[in-house]
């Protein structure tokens, strides 16, 4: 028996502590991310933005305005198309809310046609019928 203790030996803390800190890293690294349409749709917002602030201050320096008309004027631009931008992503992020939306509605539907053993059309026109 007192071999039989001997050869048993305790992890160390050392390693459970690795394991954790590995666990973290790897959740910490998975980070949602937009879909690629919304990503494209805010990153041109951004930039568009920007470029017009910069095009309105370069053309006013060259037309020779004074530093307050620069920054005024690139202040105005900026807030400007910022505000259209942002009412265009805002279009494009509900359209792609609601896309999804009916996607996971017919999902959710067709699911439930398979458990019930229907089919989507008898599904639907039951669906209807409630309406």
């Amino acid at each position: 028996m007192a071999k039989d203790n001997e050869n048993l030996t305790l992890p160390d803390e050392n390693e459970d502590l690795e394991e954790e800190k590995s666990k973290k890293n790897k959740i910490k690294k998975e980070q949602p991310r937009l879909p690629i349409m919304l990503e494209l749709v805010y990153s041109f917002s951004l930039v568009f933005t920007i470029l017009s602030g910069l095009v309105v201050a370069v053309v006013s320096f060259s037309a020779g305005c004074t530093w307050i008309d620069i920054f005024l004027r690139t202040v105005v631009s900026i807030l400007s198309v910022g505000l259209l931008m942002w009412l265009f992503s805002v279009i494009i992020s509900n359209g792609a809310l609601r896309t999804m939306k009916v996607l996971h509605e017919e999902a959710e539907l067709e699911l439930l046609g398979k458990v019930n053993g229907k089919s989507m059309d008898a599904a639907f026109a039951q669906n209807g019928k409630e309406a």
